[in-house]
């Protein structure tokens, strides 16, 4: 199915192209230097890296229900390292230019981190009407390993007795016709 392009879509689009203006500038301000430094190569290669990523981030946004794991994967750890070389670098009081383009590199990757991870896509008129599907096939790595996927079901458990009408779809791959077509193809 392929979703709607709104405001979330052309944020992320934005801002990842903004991370790409922000490793040119790190590999720039770093760069002045000596160009044969692993800090002048690793903002040069995350360049090219989200120049790839800019072209995942829209195959993704348009023809996947569900977030890429690796994209999500990919800004949680842009995230985490981005903050631990701001505070690297504010534990060492090292307040010049490299240290304004690493903050908001940090809080640009934690903005992409976010939108990447909580909107959920609007969906062409044609593709809303699909039938119910099981949570557990729209959910996220974060949602699966949180386990925040079944959160709809447990606070109605928790309001009512749940009945089997209550209970979602089975996801698609423990379905029995599913398993049956795996289990041929692998045996030959």
């Amino acid at each position: 199915p392929k979703f709607r392009k709104g405001w979330v879509f052309h944020s992320r689009m934005i801002l990842v192209l903004f991370q790409i203006g922000l490793s040119i500038a790190t590999a720039i301000f770093v760069g002045a230097h000596d160009y044969k430094d692993v800090a002048f190569i690793q903002p040069v290669l995350q360049a090219v890296a989200l120049i790839v990523g800019l072209h995942l981030h829209y195959l993704d946004y348009i023809y996947n229900q569900i977030t890429s794991s690796n994209l999500l994967m990919y800004w949680l750890f842009s995230t985490i390292f981005s903050l631990l070389k701001v505070s690297h670098l504010t534990i060492r009081k090292d307040f010049d230019h490299y240290f304004i383009v690493s903050l908001f590199t940090a809080i640009n990757s934690v903005l992409i981190l976010l939108l990447t991870w909580l909107p959920s896509k609007p969906t062409l008129g044609y593709n809303a009407l699909a039938d119910d599907v099981s949570p557990f096939d729209v959910a996220n790595i974060f949602s699966i390993l949180t386990f925040s996927w079944m959160t709809p079901l447990m606070k109605k458990g928790h309001e009512q007795y749940l009945t089997e009408e209550d209970l979602p779809r089975l996801p698609h791959s423990f379905e029995s016709s599913y398993i049956q077509s795996y289990f041929e193809k692998k045996m030959g």
